[in-house]
């Protein structure tokens, strides 16, 4: 059974695999089943052949149901030629199946086949055509196979017909989940393993359904196909028991090397008669080459389109280190390039005393070098800024990524010791930290820059305010746009928004974040946010500035302002949010515990 050409053609986003990211689902619309009929022979359609009962039968199935999917999809299944079915043959209370195939093609289907050694047709089909699938005249037991050879469009979904009276209605007993993998040159096999659920085997049908059990290991399927020529877009359609899926580990293979990516993000309430539709992945490579040494405690592995860079803790602390994994990164340009920082091992960023200078890790915007990721283990995988600390940490071309690292900002400020604006670890250009914990104050400056922080912790506590410790905010965002998503904040201060030197704040979304434990300001503090238009003492005229805080959680936090405008505990501001050409402050469902006079 195939898929028909859609009405329209899906609407899909692409992943590339570097870790695994991140899913919207929305409904599939418009997925129409085949319509079939099943009708029993008459008898002067029957024959009997030397080998046996020849039997024809019209089919029909239910409509598939969608209740989770990410793709807008529209089409219809459909027969084709070739198609077999299983229909139970009753000889003397045995039952055993027979295989029937069809010539046609379309919504309905005549599928034929010879009854041999004298039985007759029972009153159970089963679709697809499996040798293994069982019937004892009461139960039907399904087998769902751990391997498959790929057909494109092929639906494989188990579903059984009760036969009354030469008529049959096909139902799903399982459910279906697709999955776009655009897999690279020499590709030959796909696999999906789910991460708790058995998902091969024989599954006996009850209430007109196959459902999943747990599996400690989960179970894998495999997928083969012709070798690829090229970077192939293929689409596959897997057949599974009813249950709700955790999480998937997906497999690309040359029949050689191998190479895994776990998406425990893919969860699924997989029902009966249901199609979930997952946004495509892309795995950039298969085969990696040997491990070589770059330097001491650093070793590199590079494949196709991606270099991976391991730093031990063996590894020199110094800025030596990251020094050679640029210079390697910009000399071989992968797509992308991961450094992985191990329990114990640094690696340290120099952020010099001019602003002339750069530590960007990506040099030239000519390369094809997109990103780089630094990924850790916790709060033991260290990242150190050192040196005069004017310029900052930056990431100028492409963009830098930071997971499940612990930040640390030990820069000297010899400039500007008696200066507590100046005391911040400048962000710069392209950032993003996930699952990290920011350890000193960060300020998010430069024309352009977009920094995102999601699941982090951010420590204002003072240690780097020389003559002020208390002033120190966790965030000060003076330029560009920032992003907050699920973060922890505490410290002296919460998160500052104020435009000053010329600067221009674009947008700060804040949502879903706990402020907790913030003894000298209010969670959110707003100071200068100038109007459209206006032009400052800096000579900088003004556009839009647009701030989001929703859904956060303040707790224990200051509830006194010297501002005029604010919500006690919540937020304060210098600028009136609801009087500024061009300043958009939108808050909403925000709640404060534990509240202190």
């Amino acid at each position: 059974m195939h898929i028909a050409s859609p009405a329209k053609k899906p609407n899909g986003s692409t992943t590339t695999i570097q870790k695994t990211n991140n899913m919207n689902k929305k409904l599939l619309l418009g997925l129409t089943a085949a319509i079939v009929t099943m009708s029993s022979c008459s008898n002067n359609e029957e024959e009997i052949a030397s080998s046996g009962t020849f039997v024809s039968i019209n089919a029909s199935m239910e409509n598939i149901q969608t209740t989770r999917a990410t793709v807008g999809d529209e089409g219809d299944f459909a027969w084709v030629s070739g198609d077999k079915i299983c229909a139970a043959v009753n000889n003397n209370g045995t039952y055993s199946f027979t295989s029937l195939s069809t010539t046609s093609a379309g919504t309905s289907a005549t599928f034929t086949g010879v009854i041999a050694g004298g039985g007759t047709l029972a009153d159970v089909a089963v679709y697809p055509y499996n040798k293994d699938d069982k019937y004892d005249g009461s139960a039907v037991t399904v087998n769902l196979p751990a391997s498959y050879e790929e057909k494109e469009g092929t639906l494989l979904t188990p579903m059984v017909a009760k036969i009354d009276n030469g008529n049959a209605n096909f139902k799903y007993a399982g459910g279906t989940m697709k999955w776009t993998i655009i897999v690279p040159k020499g590709a030959t096999s796909v696999a999906f393993k789910s991460l708790d659920k058995q998902i091969t085997g024989d599954f006996t049908v009850s209430s007109d359904q196959i459902v999943a059990t747990d599996a400690t290991d989960g179970s894998e399927v495999t997928f083969t196909f012709t070798a690829t020529t090229e970077k192939t877009t293929k689409n596959f359609y897997l057949p599974l028991p009813v249950g709700e899926y955790t999480g998937w580990q997906i497999t690309v293979s040359d029949g050689t090397n191998t190479n895994k990516v776990t998406n425990e993000s893919a969860s699924a309430d997989v029902k009966r008669a249901s199609l979930v539709i997952l946004p495509s992945l892309e795995f950039v490579s298969i085969k990696a080459t040997a491990e070589t040494k770059l330097t001491d405690g650093v070793t590199k592995v590079a494949s196709e389109g991606k270099t991976t860079y391991t730093v031990s803790s063996s590894a020199e602390k110094e800025t030596s280190v990251l020094d050679a994994i640029r210079e390697d990164i910009n000399n071989d340009q992968p797509e992308s390039a991961v450094i992985t920082v191990e329990e114990g091992a640094e690696i340290v960023f120099n952020c010099s005393n001019s602003y002339d200078d750069d530590n960007s890790l990506i040099e030239s915007s000519n390369t094809t070098t997109k990103e780089v990721v630094i990924e850790g283990s916790g709060d033991n995988s260290i990242v150190r800024c050192t040196g005069g600390g004017v310029m900052g940490l930056t990431s100028n071309i492409g963009t830098t990524k930071f997971k499940n690292i612990k930040l640390i900002d030990e820069t000297v400020y010899d400039y500007s010791k008696d200066s507590w604006e100046f005391s911040y670890l400048e962000l710069i250009g392209q950032i993003e930290f996930e699952n990290c914990t920011i350890a000193d104050g960060v300020q998010v400056k430069g024309a352009g820059t977009k920094v995102k922080f999601t699941n982090c912790e951010l420590i204002a506590d003072g240690n780097k305010m020389f003559t002020t410790p208390t002033k120190e905010n966790a965030c000060w965002i003076l330029d560009g746009t920032a992003d907050f998503s699920g973060c922890t904040i505490t410290g002296y201060r919460g998160i500052k928004i104020h435009e000053k030197y010329g600067s221009e704040v674009e947008s700060v979304n804040i949502d879903n974040c706990t402020f907790k434990n913030i003894t000298q300001k209010r969670g959110v503090s707003i100071g200068d946010i100038y109007a459209n238009g206006v032009t400052d003492n800096w000579n900088k005229t003004h556009g839009n500035t647009t701030i989001t805080l929703t859904n956060c959680t303040f707790t224990n936090v200051c509830k006194e302002s010297d501002y005029t405008y604010g919500e006690d505990y919540i937020w304060e501001s210098a600028t009136d949010p609801e009087n500024t050409t061009g300043f958009t402050f939108t808050r909403s469902n925000n709640t404060v515990t534990d509240a202190t006079e």
